[in-house]
């Protein structure tokens, strides 16, 4: 179990990643982060190191529309959990004597329904939508301690809040249900 000086300090990680994100600009592809504790108490925030394309791709098997990024979340999910998790994963998720705590979730996307033809990275083509923009950033800790942090496009702050007993609707959704099987891989072995 987590000591409440450490969720406090993976809540604040969070919001800092998500401030080094409004410092990088907008229309960033989405990023499967992992959460990692170092002795002495150093919460790590680390991207997985996936393929850039990972995100923006269409179905390989075919020409099509663009893929939902937790529609891709949802498929790596499926594939790091399965039985045999990727070697090279839980090599990276234990590299350098980091402890896994937890996996995040930041995105970028409308508040209200998008326009038909919107692809990520393409919001240059719809400029009256800006305004309508925010960035999310979820997470589940190995605990099942939920955190949300949400920025408006041109806020000058975001939003945070930390769950320590979150609604089971936030675990039934794609997202929410994605992060916290992935929070599993950080469970000691």
């Amino acid at each position: 179990m987590l000591s409440a000086a450490t969720a406090r300090a993976i809540g604040e990680a969070l919001i800092d990643t998500e401030r080094a994100a409004e410092q990088a600009g907008w229309d960033a592809p989405p990023q499967l982060l992992a959460m990692f504790i170092r002795p002495g108490t150093t919460i790590e925030i680390a991207p997985v190191p996936l393929h850039p394309a990972t995100w923006r791709d269409s179905n390989p098997a075919q020409t099509g529309p663009y893929i939902p990024a937790t529609a891709i979340l949802d498929a790596l999910t499926a594939y790091f959990t399965a039985t045999r998790t990727p070697d090279w994963l839980r090599t990276w998720l234990r590299d350098e004597g980091r402890t896994p705590v937890g996996f995040a979730f930041l995105c970028e996307g409308w508040s209200s329904p998008r326009t038909a033809g919107y692809r990520h990275g393409g919001i240059r083509l719809f400029p009256y939508y800006e305004d309508d923009m925010v960035r999310s950033l979820s997470a589940f800790d190995t605990d099942g301690r939920y955190y949300h942090v949400l920025r408006r496009r041109g806020a000058d702050t975001a939003s945070a809040s930390t769950d320590d007993d979150p609604a089971p609707l936030i675990r039934q959704t794609m997202l929410g249900s994605c992060l916290y099987r992935l929070r599993h891989l950080a469970l000691p072995a």
